[in-house]
């Protein structure tokens, strides 16, 4: 049993390269607050760290090149500094990181290949689903001109297969042999 004191802190906020974090053991506790600086601030990937004794917080500037914010997190772990809350903390992602629809179906897809064991291709399967729905209720209800009839099904399926295909492959130039 370790004789160390952890200490609770919650995440504030967090942005590409930034960590707020905040804490009611280290506020007006000046000494904690400039030990947590000291040993973070010695850390390569840190560039600065501001503190608030009187609000109980302090400010994580890293490099997001180097480092991520888990690995900011690791750091406080090892003084002792166990953050709590993380998976509620407000993040703005930053241009870089924010995912077209094509990039999320493709992340869609590795994400359910490793889990399942078999390549996916949502690009496909997705409008499948639409257009056998739409068959399938064509066929049992006829085309339901009064409801939401199945060629509305068909078409969606059919105007997603054709929105999610990559652009490059609708736009690619004819080859010199096949003119």
């Amino acid at each position: 049993m370790s004789s160390r004191k952890t200490h609770r802190a919650w995440m504030a906020s967090a942005t590409a390269g930034r960590v707020r974090l905040k804490s009611l053991h280290t506020r007006h506790n000046p000494a904690l607050l400039e030990r947590i600086k000291s040993a973070l601030e010695a850390k390569p990937e840190v560039s600065r760290v501001h503190v608030n004794p009187t609000a109980g917080s302090f400010t994580v500037h890293y490099d997001s090149s180097r480092c991520d914010k888990a690995g900011i997190l690791k750091s406080l772990q090892d003084l002792d500094v166990i953050v709590e809350g993380v998976t509620h903390a407000p993040s703005v992602a930053s241009p870089e990181t924010t995912l077209t629809v094509n990039e999320a179906i493709d992340d869609l897809n590795r994400r359910l290949s490793r889990w399942f064991g078999l390549s996916v291709d949502l690009r496909t399967v997705l409008p499948l689903t639409f257009v056998g729905a739409g068959l399938w209720s064509i066929v049992r209800n006829g085309l339901m001109l009064e409801k939401v009839p199945g060629w509305l099904l068909l078409w969606l399926g059919f105007d997603l297969f054709v929105k999610t295909r990559p652009h490059d492959v609708a736009q690619r130039k004819p080859s010199a042999h096949s003119a």
